[in-house]
């Protein structure tokens, strides 16, 4: 014979729900609404009792919804965290490109840098070429004279820094103090010798660049001012002014009278 189907009437009493589905009240049934603690309520029903859809739901599956927002909650969960795992995954991938970048601008910028400093030197070469020795004298003087004159800078006397000051200047110097102090100072002089000798080529080329301009001569001046407080007349200060070396007597009196008395650089 078929199984009898569910069709009513529901067996709790004064239910009045209009309905075409109902459900078996099983054993299995039964326990659920001990377990839930809907069955007190209900304790009239019996097994194998018909029950119509809402309140089955009522008595046997009070707790529905919190089941299904469980899930949603365990699903929503999980979706967060594949979630969660792949923006980290990106993130750090972001993280890697973008050092991948900064590496790759560095190696471009010391490229650059390379490549620029190639540059440099080949114009070096090429405008060293047609260069004479009267030519970087008179390149010379021009470094010097901006120096004192526009810059108001004191003159130089560290030998490296000198070199520097005048390469930084106009790259078409560059070497050319070291040809200077080469020329001054043999190579089979012992080290101290030609470390002292370093100091008396700056002093020659601004020498030179005073004979050459006769406005970048403030080592003639500073020179002059020596010479004038340690005793010497103005005749000896004018001897020494023909022979280039220092500053003659009346630009050095106009001099102190207009800035007043200067030390001279003992380290010359």
């Amino acid at each position: 014979m078929p199984p009898k189907l569910n069709k009513g009437p529901c067996n709790v009493r004064d239910c009045n729900n209009n309905t075409s589905h109902y459900y078996k009240f099983t054993e299995n049934a039964f326990q659920k609404s001990k377990e839930k603690n809907t069955f007190d309520n209900y304790n009239y029903l019996s097994i194998n009792d018909q029950l119509c859809d809402t309140h089955y739901l009522i008595i046997v599956e009070p707790d529905r919804h919190n089941k299904r927002k469980s899930v949603d909650f365990e699903d929503k969960k999980i979706s967060d965290i594949f979630t969660n795992s792949e923006e980290i995954d990106n993130e750090w991938k972001n993280i890697y490109d973008f050092t991948k970048l900064i590496d790759r601008i560095n190696q471009l910028e010391l490229q650059i840098k390379t490549n620029q400093e190639l540059i440099n030197k080949q114009n070096l070469n090429i405008s060293n070429l047609g260069l004479t020795f009267e030519n970087k004298l008179d390149i010379l003087s021009k470094v010097l004279f901006k120096e004192q004159r526009k810059l108001n800078h004191s003159i130089e006397l560290d030998p490296n820094k000198f070199s520097e000051l005048i390469t930084q200047s106009n790259f078409q110097l560059n070497g050319f103090f070291d040809r200077i102090f080469n020329a001054l100072s043999p190579r089979y002089r012992n080290y101290q010798t030609r470390e002292n000798d370093k100091k008396s080529a700056v002093g020659f080329c601004y020498l030179l660049a005073g004979a050459q301009n006769k406005f970048a001569n403030e080592l003639k001046i500073e020179i002059g001012l020596y010479l004038l407080a340690s005793g010497c007349n103005s005749s000896a200060i004018d001897t020494l002014a023909n022979l280039g070396i220092s500053a003659c007597y009346k630009t050095i009196d106009d001099y102190k009278k207009k800035n007043g008395k200067r030390a001279f650089y003992k380290n010359f």
